[in-house]
């Protein structure tokens, strides 16, 4: 296989693989969640408010889903928040008020400040990519089928789950507008990469055989996986 053959088995390769993998591939944006630190009485004390607001404030707080129901999602919370993490009981609660099953009524991801530099919208026929970080531009347009482990019928049920809505419309809106969010995603149980360090090397950098401005430096990620585009590259080269 030539150079020219190689680098187009490559692309290929690469079109198909970030249509599966995109948000392994990409670094969120944003620093680490600075969602607040409480104690377990302190997060149980806040769920118990929530709920309290909710019951005497909300005009008709149980039409879509009985008190008995929406009394025991926040009764499991509680029982589970010894064992989970400040950005797991957030995203709970985010669900349990999203139950309510209306658009007016939701929690904000306050502190949730990771999001992948990516917008896809939900059409007819599946969820494609309308925008894109500028150094992958080529996969604008293309079909996204799986967000980490799961499919995209499922990442976006779950991503459905953390807003109410009135309609159709505000359900195909939300379920798309949380899908962004490295933060929530991981609260989750959604596999994506993260940022462990930056380490500059100090070597000089070369780029087309030309020194580069840049600095060179060493890019830590803590991820379950990661598919790097130079070892398709390579593949396709040796053959």
């Amino acid at each position: 296989m030539n150079r020219l053959s190689a680098n187009l088995w490559m692309y290929l390769c690469m079109k198909a693989i970030v249509c599966l993998f995109i948000f392994s591939l990409m670094q969120p944006l944003g620093g680490q969640a600075q969602v607040p630190s409480l104690s377990k009485d302190q997060w149980k004390n806040d769920l118990a408010y929530m709920m309290a607001t909710i019951d005497s404030t909300h005009p008709s707080p149980y039409a879509k889903l009985s008190k008995a129901k929406f009394d025991k999602a926040a009764a499991d919370l509680a029982r589970d928040i010894p064992h989970l993490t400040a950005a797991q009981i957030a995203a709970r609660m985010m669900q349990i008020v999203a139950r309510l099953g209306d658009g007016h009524s939701h929690l904000a991801p306050v502190g949730f400040n990771r999001w992948f530099p990516i917008r896809c919208y939900l059409f007819t026929d599946g969820l494609f990519i309308t925008a894109i970080e500028p150094a992958l531009q080529e996969f604008v347009g293309s079909k996204v089928m799986k967000i980490g482990s799961l499919d995209v019928k499922n990442a976006l049920a779950m991503a459905q789950s953390l807003k109410g809505s009135d309609n159709r419309f505000g359900e195909m809106e939300n379920c798309v507008l949380y899908l962004f969010n490295a933060d929530l995603l991981e609260a989750l149980g959604v596999e994506t990469s993260r940022s462990f360090s930056l380490i500059e090397t100090g070597e000089a950098l070369e780029r087309g055989d030309e020194p580069s401005p840049t600095r060179s430096a060493v890019l830590v990620r803590l991820s379950h996986g990661h598919i790097r585009i130079g070892t398709f590259q390579r593949l396709a080269y040796e053959r």
